[in-house]
């Protein structure tokens, strides 16, 4: 808990204005039209009804970790299908193919 109280609304309207993502290091976010088209592969990991949690975490730090910071990023996307429910799904982007095929490989 902050102990002091603008710091705390500081941080949640920090938050709430660039969302939880800005607040991990790594490349500043792309539009999603501008990561389909910079990026050469990219893998879908269906969300379950409950969330990923603490795989996303994990997926998310594994990136940061094996790959550089302008050569891959991440957004939550949905895949509309015609007479169903959409599809959501955590999209991941990789310049470099073979570290798309090593993150296929350990998370898929």
């Amino acid at each position: 808990m902050c102990s002091h109280p603008t710091r705390g609304l500081a941080w949640l309207f920090f938050v709430g204005i660039f969302g939880f993502d800005a607040l991990m290091a790594k490349s500043p976010k792309l539009p999603e039209p501008e990561a389909e088209e910079r990026f050469a592969r990219h893998l879908d990991v269906v969300v379950p009804p409950g969330g990923l949690g603490a795989r996303l975490n994990a997926m998310l730090a594994w990136c940061r970790d094996h790959a550089a910071p302008d050569a891959w990023d991440h957004y939550g996307h949905e895949q509309r299908r015609p007479g169903k429910e959409p599809l959501h799904v955590s999209r991941f982007y990789f310049a470099d193919t073979a570290i798309a095929d090593a993150f296929k490989r350990r998370w898929l």
